[in-house]
């Protein structure tokens, strides 16, 4: 197992455009079942947002800086940011690396 200091864990936060949560939480649940299945992920856990609606949250934990580039690279999440395109504000979701304090 990698070191703990090498994980890279990430919190990516998504807000769905009106009419678009059905659309998002189907692919986050499609997206789920892929990502948990590769060799280099740790974690991977999409939540509604239950402070604010239409947004959701995926923390996600990955053995190091090239598992997650193999994870963002994969077809499968490139075809879901694509759909973000247009299902998400920003086209996008906000990707933001974190780290343990304790």
């Amino acid at each position: 197992m990698p070191n703990k200091k090498d994980y890279k864990t990430v919190v990516a936060v998504i807000n769905a455009l009106p009419g678009h949560d059905e659309e998002i939480e189907q692919g986050l649940g499609e997206l789920a079942l892929k990502v948990k299945a590769e060799p280099g992920n740790i974690t991977f856990k999409p939540y509604r947002n239950l402070s604010e609606s239409h947004s959701y949250i995926v923390y996600e934990i990955y053995q190091d800086e090239t598992a997650f580039l193999q994870h963002v690279n994969a077809h499968y999440t490139r075809a879901f940011n694509k759909m973000l395109e247009t299902a998400a504000k920003g086209g996008k979701s906000q990707v933001l690396e974190v780290s343990d304090i304790l």
